[in-house]
Order: structure tokens, then C-alpha cells, then sequence
């Protein structure tokens, strides 16, 4: 394990020694959508590390981002040390690690349900039920459209995969013909 890493766990590990208690589900899906924002938006953390910006302007931008999606306190607190120890550079493996213990501390499986076509929110409401009673653990999930699905659903966890589909059903048909050589006289 490199440094930086190291040094990112230890202080995910002492925001959630500290904050922890206080944190909610919602505290989390936050930091996830705000750990994916800046994983697909790079300018944005570069534009923040910007040396022209002065601590509280960087700081009150930080606020404004964290604030996008009713984070609490905690999140200001965590990104203001981070910028106070010139290590900014930390805050998306630390939001990841941080996600990462928390789910694991509240029983959260974290899931992408894969369809063929949409699915009104009965029928991801009724999946979110099949997940939890098999896991018995809260569901956050994402919906993915997946065309090469053909017709069914696939559900991939944190710590399952689950598929009910025409192209496993195909799949399965393939796997026989190939292993016991068939060929056409």
C-alpha cells in the first residue's frame, strides 16, 4: 500500500471516529455522487487546488459543492483540513474509504440493477425488496439500461451478481454445446 493511500485511510478512519454517530444514509450518497462528480470532472478539483485562490474562497466553493446535496457539516470539516494540510489531492480516495466503512458499519449493499428496457419505480421497488430480504441490508441502488440483456434484469452488489435473462438463458444453452463438442455431421 503506497503512501498516499495510507494516508488517505487514516483520515477517512478519524472522520469517521469523530462523525461518525451523526452521519445518515443520505450523508453517504452524497459523498458518493460528490466522489463521482469529481472522478469524471478532474478540472474541478484542479481548479480548486489552484494556488491564485486564497483558503476561504476555496473553501466557500467546497461549501457550495458539498452543499449541492444537503451534506452536513461534517463533510465542510473533513474538506477544510484537507485543504489547510495542502492535501487536497486525498479527498476522493478518502471519500471512497469513507463510503466504504460506513456502508460496511450500517449493512448497506450497494447495487446496479441492469435492464432491457425501463422500469417504473414498482417494479425497482419490488427488486430493491428481493435485494434486501436476500442480503438484509439497506439497497442503494443505480438503474442501467442494457440492451445486450435482450429481455430480463441483472443485479450486480457489492458482494453478489444476480441475472435473470435472455442472454444468460443463451449463455447456458452455448455452454453445453461447446463442452461436449458438438458438431454437425
Amino acid at each position: 500500500m503506497d503512501s498516499a493511500t495510507l494516508l488517505a485511510r487514516r483520515y477517512a478512519a478519524a472522520f469517521l471516529a469523530i462523525f461518525e454517530r451523526s452521519l445518515v444514509l443520505d450523508d453517504i450518497i452524497c459523498c458518493r455522487s460528490i466522489a463521482t462528480f469529481l472522478e469524471n470532472n478532474p478540472a474541478a478539483l484542479l481548479a480548486i487546488k489552484m494556488p491564485a485562490l486564497d483558503l476561504p474562497t476555496k473553501q466557500d466553493l467546497l461549501k457550495k459543492l458539498f452543499s449541492s446535496c444537503s451534506a452536513t457539516d461534517a463533510w465542510v470539516h473533513l474538506v477544510t483540513l484537507l485543504l489547510r494540510d495542502h492535501r487536497l489531492h486525498l479527498l476522493i480516495p478518502v471519500l471512497a474509504y469513507i463510503q466504504e466503512q460506513f456502508e460496511e458499519h450500517i449493512q448497506v449493499e450497494e447495487c446496479t440493477i441492469f435492464s432491457a428496457e425501463h422500469l417504473s419505480e414498482k417494479q425497482l421497488n419490488t427488486i430493491v425488496a428481493f435485494i434486501a430480504a436476500k442480503t438484509k441490508k439497506k439497497v442503494i441502488y443505480t438503474h442501467v439500461l442494457d440492451q445486450g440483456l435482450i429481455a430480463g434484469i441483472a443485479i450486480k452488489g457489492t458482494s453478489f451478481f444476480w441475472e435473470h435473462s435472455v442472454r444468460r438463458q443463451l449463455r447456458r444453452l452455448q455452454k453445453p454445446l461447446t463442452l461436449e463438442g458438438y458438431y454437425e455431421r
